[in-house]
C-alpha cells in the first residue's frame, strides 16, 4: 500500500507541472518536494542497498510513520483549499 501511495505522490508532482497550477515559487518548491519524496518512498519500499543505506529510518515503520506524516503536513500546510 506505502508504494501505491508513493506513485501517486510522484504522479502528483509531476502533473502539477504538467498542468500549469503552479502560480507561486512556494507552489513550485512543493511540487519539487512530492517528487523527489515519492521517489524516496518507492526505492526505500524495493529497498535497495546503496538507498537504504543512506535512509536507514525508513526500514522500520515508526520512520515511514514519521515521514508520511511530515508529507502529510506539507500537503495542508501549503494548499489553499482543503476539502473534506
Amino acid at each position: 500500500m506505502q508504494v501505491v501511495g508513493a506513485i501517486l505522490l510522484v504522479l502528483l508532482g509531476v502533473s502539477r507541472f504538467m498542468s500549469g497550477l503552479i502560480t507561486s515559487p512556494s507552489e513550485f518548491i512543493l511540487s519539487i518536494y512530492y517528487f523527489i519524496f515519492g521517489v524516496i518512498l518507492v526505492l526505500a519500499e524495493i529497498q535497495l542497498p546503496f538507498i537504504m543505506r543512506y535512509i536507514t529510518f525508513l526500514y522500520y515503520s515508526w520512520g515511514k510513520a514519521l515521514l508520511d506524516f511530515f508529507i502529510g503536513s506539507l500537503c495542508f500546510s501549503f494548499s489553499g483549499n482543503v476539502y473534506f
